[in-house]
C-alpha cells in the first residue's frame, strides 16, 4: 500500500513498483491520506485491510516531528501541527 496525501504520485510510485517488482504475487495500491486527518487515515487503514486483510509492518514517513527521541509516539495532534 502506498499512501500520499498526492493520489497521483502514489499512483505513479505503485506502477514504478510493479514494474521493477520480480514476485508475480506482488500487489500495489495506491491510496490518498491526510496524516492531519484521523479519519483518513481510519480510511487508509481500513482499505488497506480490505485488500491484504492485515497490516505486517507500518512505515511513517509522513510529518514533522519535534522530538528528539526517534521511538516516541506521535499523537494525531503533533501531525496537525506539523501541516
Amino acid at each position: 500500500m502506498l499512501a500520499d496525501i498526492n493520489e497521483t504520485n502514489a499512483q505513479a510510485a505503485c506502477e514504478e513498483s510493479l514494474k521493477v517488482a520480480t514476485n508475480p504475487l506482488f500487489q500495489a495500491y495506491a491510496v490518498r491520506v491526510d496524516v492531519s486527518d484521523e479519519e483518513s487515515v481510519a480510511a487508509m487503514v481500513a482499505y488497506t485491510l480490505q485488500k491484504f486483510g492485515s497490516i505486517d509492518y507500518c512505515v511513517n514517513s509522513a510529518g514533522v516531528s519535534n522530538s528528539r527521541f526517534p521511538w516516541v509516539p506521535i499523537l494525531a495532534a503533533a501531525f496537525k501541527s506539523s501541516t
